[in-house]
């Protein structure tokens, strides 16, 4: 049977598959009301046992798991070629995601949803530094083009919210900006009701500071301002940073839940160990040797491992690889999805060679 796409307001009927999810996902709960953007697949519109659910590059699968061929079907809608995060609650999905991941390599990884208890830090305006401003995330800072940054927080509100005019009808933040620089910006990322969940980004020049925590206490108490009753935090379970900034200002775990990712499990470079990297890498090789991807992105997240265990001359047979299926085609492209220093470092490797080499291939 292939999923039936309808929109999640037009099912309520699948609301219910979800409600472990949503307890700790307000994005889900959203999703049903109208006050989130997704896409829904489920097996029958007026009686569904199974449900996919879809938000930018997070997704979300609850209801039957025995059901393989409906699984092998919904395999499909997954993306094949690029970055995505699936969650599932519940031990049956552990041994039933076989079929839904094919061909997406995606390993096991834990993410850890946090709540308000009671803000901690309700001084942050006496805690700011001479020369550093808080300011609401609105249509005026938006307009700021002499800030940098500005362009990097358009596009977050961008992602999270469809559009800027979205965010700014029913969404609020705060940034932190000293001189012509924002350091760091705390948004709403969903609100439904009285709950709302919060992130927060800062400024790697202006990291281990502080920064982060001020910022997000400023949010806290705008969240607060608004009546929001929950107030909910999101992080890797490795990104100890983040769940540091989180309990400083009186946020602090309550679940621990299962996803899968297509990726390196890690927010931050520096949130896995080299041998955590290294298992990654080696694990991808044998992954993608024994059953070759389709696209050359697995080869691209296979490379990045090697470097950051530390042995970017092995990461240099898996950028051969894309290059060598087609899906890899300049050095422009790199630069594009890579910091410099990294995409440097892959060409100072002798091994480069060989890349350089299926690219004049193809253009002959």
């Amino acid at each position: 049977m292939t999923p039936i796409s309808i929109e999640p307001t037009r099912c309520p009927s699948a609301r219910p598959l979800f409600e472990p999810l949503s307890r700790h996902n307000l994005c889900v709960l959203g999703a049903f009301q109208g006050d989130s953007t997704a896409a829904l697949w489920v097996d029958d519109v007026q009686e569904p046992r199974f449900a996919l659910l879809c938000m930018d590059d997070s997704w979300f699968v609850a209801g039957d798991a025995t059901d393989t061929g409906l699984l092998a079907e919904a395999n499909a809608l997954l993306p094949i070629d690029e970055y995505f995060v699936l969650v599932y609650e519940g031990l049956e999905w552990e041994a039933a995601l076989g079929p839904l991941l094919a061909k997406r390599y995606a390993v096991s990884a834990q993410r850890v949803y946090s709540v308000l208890q009671r803000p901690l830090m309700t001084d942050w305006r006496q805690r700011l530094p001479d020369g550093y401003e808080m300011v609401s995330v609105d249509g005026a800072l938006f307009e700021r083009s002499d800030l940098r940054n500005v362009s990097v927080l358009d596009e977050w509100v961008e992602e999270c919210w469809s559009s800027r005019e979205r965010f700014e009808a029913i969404g609020w933040g705060r940034a932190l900006i000293h001189g012509d620089e924002i350091v760091s910006w705390s948004l709403l990322d969903y609100v439904s009701g009285r709950r709302a969940e919060i992130g927060i980004i800062t400024d790697w020049a202006y990291r281990r500071q502080g920064f982060g925590a001020l910022t997000a206490a400023a949010n806290v108490e705008a969240c607060l301002d608004q009546g929001m009753l929950e107030i909910g935090w999101h992080c890797w379970r490795n990104n100890a940073g983040s769940l540091g900034v989180a309990k400083s200002v009186g946020i602090f775990p309550r679940h621990a839940y299962n996803v899968r990712i297509s990726h390196w499990p890690a927010e931050n470079p520096t949130d896995m160990t080299r041998d955590e990297y290294l298992a990654f890498a080696q694990r991808y090789r044998r992954w993608l040797a024994d059953d070759p991807p389709l696209s050359g992105y697995p080869y691209l997240n296979e490379a990045t491992a090697w470097d950051l265990a530390g042995r970017t001359a092995e990461g240099i047979q898996a950028i051969v690889n894309a290059a060598a299926c087609g899906w890899l085609t300049s050095v422009e492209q790199l630069y594009a999805q890579w910091p410099p220093f990294v995409v440097d470092g892959f060409k100072e490797e002798p091994g480069w060679q060989a890349v350089e080499a299926i690219w004049e291939e193809r253009k002959a």
